[in-house]
């Protein structure tokens, strides 16, 4: 039965853009970004809900961000999407 599903889905692809699976972990999509995007497809979230629903939790979020990298020995620490 394992093999007729894994036939199925080595057809069907990613199950958000259809993409091939390659040796993601997940038997469903591609990787990660798809899975998420598929999950948020579901739910009715999209990008920038959270901080448009917890402003003060994304303000939060860039402080810690901020203070952190004042204290890192050279400015060291630089988070993805947070060093403008």
């Amino acid at each position: 039965m394992a093999d007729i599903i894994s036939a199925i889905d080595s057809v069907i692809g990613c199950g958000q853009c259809g993409g091939p699976l390659g040796g993601s972990p997940s038997g469903d999509f591609c990787g990660p970004g798809c899975a998420s995007a598929w999950a948020a497809g579901r739910v009715g979230a999209r990008p920038g809900d959270v901080v448009a629903a917890f402003p003060a939790l994304a303000e939060a979020a860039r402080e810690i961000a901020a203070s952190l990298r004042a204290g890192a020995a050279g400015g060291q620490i630089v988070w993805r999407g947070d060093d403008e």
